[in-house]
């Protein structure tokens, strides 16, 4: 099961692969390599075989080189254990104004640290600003399994008739996994009226079978005292290729139906050839995004510039709900706020 978990989320990321397992003494074990899930697997056959809880991540490196096993997920913060799917916009400005100790470089630190320093779960999601999607552990209450989604990024979870509960990034990765293990249903129901979609702004703790609601936060970052500088360019840079969510939820003072040239500028004065268009008009505002994730297809090649060195990435997956485009530049770490991609076929 926790193999058919890791490599189904595998395409969401190849940098590293992590495990965060829950024995039956209540130990808390992590293991991670800045490997793929594939590979990850292979040599760890039969890995949490006892275990009672378990998390697992694989990652898409964004911020904090995948080398440094510190940046590589699951992360741990003074006894909070968890793993994170989104980018974190002002963890620079949380650790700044909170003068919280900071271990690592990987932006999602700063999710368990507020986590880990405020009393109240609400108030912790509260100050981040970003998308996210987040589970975790406490070491002081280890067989607890802690769910909560942010602003954009995805989580389906179900439970079964015993009480086993399971999550993932996707419903067909908790369908894979639950039958993986074995799991049956009572005559009639099908494992889709057990699984649902977690909504932005929730909390769930689930601990031995039982089922509680944490009080709903506000997620999309507007009540966060740490308001980070790059906001206004931020989502338009990852538009190029990683990130984009375009929709309502962003509160800026740029013209949406120019957001490909303006936003571009401000990163480093770069300019973008966006994805999928190629000589064509420029395409504006929500057209163009959705134009862009519609134009790519798995196993297209992206051309990267980067300090310039070009390099080649393959399109791994993609994720239409989010705007996420996985892309595998092999043994490469890429900063992607500083690269420039065009598509070299299939699209």
């Amino acid at each position: 099961m926790i193999q058919a978990f890791g490599l189904g989320i595998e395409h969401r990321g190849k940098d590293a692969t992590g495990l965060a397992l829950v024995g039956k003494s209540g130990n808390v074990r992590v293991v991670k390599e800045p490997i793929a899930a594939t590979e990850f697997f292979k040599r760890r056959q039969g890995i949490g075989m006892a275990a009672r809880v378990g998390l697992i991540h694989t990652r898409a490196a964004t911020q904090g080189s995948p080398k440094q096993a510190g940046n590589n997920h699951p992360i741990e913060y003074e006894g909070i254990v968890g793993i994170h799917n989104g980018i974190v916009y002002n963890d620079d400005e949380i650790f700044r104004d909170t003068k919280w100790f900071r271990q690592h470089q990987v932006d999602s630190e700063a999710i368990f640290a507020s986590l880990y320093h405020k009393d109240l779960v609400k108030d912790a999601l509260e100050v981040i600003d970003g998308s996210y999607a987040v589970a975790w552990l406490d070491r002081d209450n280890p067989f607890q399994l802690n769910l909560a989604r942010g602003h954009s990024s995805p989580v389906y979870w179900g439970t079964t008739v015993n009480g086993s509960a399971f999550f993932a990034s996707t419903e067909e990765v908790v369908l894979a996994a639950m039958k993986a293990a074995g799991i049956q249903f009572p005559d009639g129901k099908d494992a889709v009226e057990y699984i649902t979609k977690l909504d932005e702004g929730q909390i769930v703790h689930i601990n031995n079978g039982e089922i509680t609601w944490g009080e709903e936060f506000t997620h999309d970052g507007s009540k966060s005292p740490h308001q980070m500088v790059r906001r206004k360019w931020t989502p338009g840079a990852y538009a190029t290729g990683m990130y984009s969510s375009m929709d309502a939820g962003w509160d800026l003072d740029w013209d949406r139906t120019n957001y490909r040239s303006s936003s571009f500028k401000a990163v480093n004065g770069a300019t973008a050839i966006p994805l999928g268009q190629g000589s064509e008009a420029p395409l504006t505002g929500m057209d163009a995004f959705d134009a862009e994730i519609a134009g790519i297809r798995n196993g297209d090649v992206l051309e990267c510039s980067l300090g310039g060195e070009t390099i080649y990435g393959e399109v791994t997956g993609l994720v239409h709900d989010t705007g996420e485009v996985c892309i595998d530049f092999g043994e490469h770490f890429i900063d992607l706020f500083k690269v420039n991609f065009k598509v070299m076929k299939g699209a």
